[in-house]
């Protein structure tokens, strides 16, 4: 069988962050169609860092506005790998970044697609473990962005549905990777 691929890209409507895209592609079978996706400007990967404490086995999430959604978001640290940089080195900058506090590495994931019917976006999922004893973890202050307003919040895996529950009844959001992440045992 053929393999599907993409003959033509025009860029509809370009941003400082994303653009618009038409895609021309020819399917397994020959036929020519059309495809709109959204495109990261300037990066097209990102890191998504799922970070437990060693000791107490806290999850750490963090909750965010999110404009394209007008709402806040519960989810799990994330952002996008500068060029040059690698996943794992993106994983540990964003968390200091944006929750203060520092940790290992134990297991990089493949990439993996975000929103494949949307976007061209690939997210690294990647495992890191803190130690809540070392002196810089001890009181975590967050070096945010402008424009950046981001708690952080320590929940134990027992605790973690009445936590979402609690906070879906505030009125957030809940990230499909962090859903993922809490139905993965049943």
């Amino acid at each position: 069988m053929k393999k599907s691929r993409i003959t033509k890209r025009c860029t509809l409507a370009a941003g400082n962050f994303v653009s618009l895209e038409l895609l021309d592609y020819e399917d397994e079978q020959g036929q020519c169609r059309k495809w709109e996706a959204v495109q990261r400007v300037g990066a097209q990967h990102a890191a998504v860092i799922i970070a437990q404490m060693r000791q107490g086995k806290e999850i750490l999430l963090i909750r965010q506005y999110r404009p394209a959604l007008d709402s806040y978001v519960l989810e799990f640290p994330a952002g996008l790998i500068d060029i040059g940089e690698s996943a794992s080195e993106c994983a540990l900058r964003e968390l200091r970044e944006e929750t203060g506090y520092s940790g290992n590495i134990l297991k990089i994931m493949p990439p993996a697609a975000s929103s494949a019917g949307l976007c061209g976006e690939l997210l690294t999922l990647v495992l890191v473990s803190i130690d809540e004893n070392k002196a810089e973890n001890q009181t975590p202050k967050a070096d945010l962005q402008e424009g950046e307003n981001i708690q952080s919040f320590l929940v134990h895996p027992d605790n973690m549905d009445q936590f979402i529950e609690h906070r879906l009844q505030a009125g957030d959001i809940l990230d499909s990777r962090l859903a993922a992440w809490i139905s993965r045992s049943l």
